[in-house]
């Protein structure tokens, strides 16, 4: 999984490069952030994976990178409007689902007092 602790984009990170490990470190981001799991799947001790319903991790296919969201049965679904795209592309839409996280928290923290 993705190193944590290390900001995983420079302030100019429009001039950067996207890496895996970038997209890799938002996804497991976002996973804190909304208190999902970690990990898409867990083996049980029969031996048989198990679905770990809410957590997001990426897909590739297609050239591509999608946001995946696992659902019960092991099914996914993509959160995200447009399916598989650039790595330029995911980066942004990962960095404002993680901001919109974080305010709706302030916003609902604040109505709250």
């Amino acid at each position: 999984m993705a190193q944590h602790g290390r900001n995983p984009y420079p302030r100019n990170h429009h001039t950067m490069r996207v890496t895996k490990e970038r997209l890799e470190h938002l996804a497991a981001t976002l996973n804190r952030v909304t208190g999902s799991p970690e990990e898409p799947w867990t083996r049980g001790a029969d031996g048989k994976l198990t679905a770990n319903v809410g957590c997001y991790h990426l897909s590739w296919a297609y050239g591509g990178v999608d946001l995946h969201q696992m659902r019960e049965g092991g099914g996914v679904v993509g959160p995200l409007a447009g399916g598989y795209g650039t790595k330029r592309a995911l980066f942004e839409q990962l960095k404002a689902m993680i901001e919109g996280v974080r305010v709706g928290r302030e916003v609902g923290l604040r109505a709250t007092r």
